[in-house]
């Protein structure tokens, strides 16, 4: 029975982090340089009621700390995983540069890697999209990989499917 509970819940997980996007070495932005939109500050999930949801906080002026819960088989919340994010901006289109954090006292065998969502907040709501894990292009600087969005964003194939979520509190 805990195996089917387990894997119910992940296939039940939202694409907001692991829907498998494009990662990157590098961000868009070598630094974050957009402030934080406080828009985004709070809980949000797929419905009122979900599974996993996602707590956006500051980290700093410019970085978001975003802690994913998940509920157990007792409803109980617990966080899963926490990630630092910052906006980039590319011709009018908000990009998020998500990494995650690792837990403490372990590191990454693969070293920091990023994950893009185009964002458009609308009141109470965030529209996340995904960048297309078809690309397969490898980039060494920021400027590579900014360029390479702006060139190419305007494909059909560049985003993935978005998904809605929720203002929760």
């Amino acid at each position: 029975m805990k195996k089917l509970f387990v894997l119910v819940l992940l296939s039940a997980l939202p694409v907001f982090f692991l829907g498998c996007p494009y990662n990157s070495k590098v961000a868009i932005d070598s630094q974050p340089i957009v402030k934080i939109d406080e828009r985004m500050i709070g809980t949000w999930g797929i419905t009122d009621t979900a599974i996993t949801y996602y707590e956006i906080g500051k980290l700093n002026d410019n970085e978001y700390l975003i802690k994913e819960y998940s509920k157990d088989k007792d409803k109980e919340a617990k966080v899963t995983s926490k990630y630092s994010a910052f906006i980039s901006e590319i011709n009018n289109v908000t990009f998020l540069n998500v990494k995650q954090l690792p837990e403490k006292d372990n590191f990454s065998l693969f070293g920091e890697e990023y994950y893009f969502y185009k964002i458009v907040l609308d009141p109470g709501v965030i529209i996340s999209t995904p960048v297309t894990n078809f690309i397969k292009e490898e980039f060494t600087s920021s400027e590579a990989l900014r360029s390479f969005f702006e060139d190419n964003m305007k494909n059909s194939y560049f985003f993935q499917e978005d998904t809605r979520y929720i203002k929760i509190k």
